[in-house]
C-alpha cells in the first residue's frame, strides 16, 4: 500500500497535480513512518525514472509540517544531500504578513486582507521578529528588504 502510495504521487507531480500529489505522499508517510519503512522510499529515490520526483515531493511536504525528521531520515538513508532551511526562513505566510506590514497595513488591517483572526496575525509578527532577530516592525520591513524577502 506505501509503495502503491508513493508511486500514485509521483504520478500526480508528473501530472502537475500538488494537491493530490502531496495528499496522497502524506497517506504513504503517515503509514510508513509508525513502522519505520525506508526501503520502499529508498528504492524509489535511487531510481533513475522516479529518483529526482521523489526528492522534490518529499522536499515539499516536509516544508509543509509533514513528518520533517521522518522525510530527511528517508532522504539520508538514500544518500540524498539535501540543505537544510535556515531556522530564520520566513514562510510563505509570514512573508504575505511582512509584504503587508511593508506596505503600511495595521494588523487588524493585515487580518482583514488575508482573512484571519487578529491573534493569528499577532502570532506570525513575533514569528517573524525572533526569525529576523529584531524588535519592531520597522525593523522587520528593513530586514526583510535587505534579504530580499519584500
Amino acid at each position: 500500500m506505501i509503495e502503491m502510495l508513493a508511486l500514485r504521487a509521483i504520478l500526480a507531480a508528473r501530472a502537475d497535480q500538488p494537491c493530490q500529489t502531496l495528499s496522497t505522499l502524506e497517506q504513504a508517510l503517515a503509514l510508513a513512518e509508525p513502522e519505520g519503512y525506508v526501503r520502499t522510499f529508498i528504492d524509489l529515490l535511487n531510481s533513475t525514472s522516479e529518483g529526482r520526483t521523489m526528492t522534490d515531493i518529499l522536499l515539499q511536504t516536509a516544508q509543509r509540517g509533514v513528518a520533517p525528521a521522518y522525510v530527511a531520515h528517508l532522504l539520508q538513508a538514500a544518500g540524498v544531500t539535501i540543505s537544510a532551511p535556515s531556522p530564520n526562513t520566513l514562510n510563505e505566510r509570514e512573508i504575505q504578513i511582512i509584504a503587508l506590514i511593508a506596505a503600511g497595513h495595521s494588523s487588524p488591517k493585515v487580518a482583514e486582507t488575508l482573512v484571519i483572526s487578529i491573534h493569528t496575525v499577532r502570532t506570525h509578527v513575533k514569528n517573524i521578529y525572533r526569525k529576523l532577530d529584531v524588535h519592531s516592525r520597522v525593523q522587520a520591513v528593513e530586514k526583510a528588504h535587505t534579504l530580499g524577502l519584500v
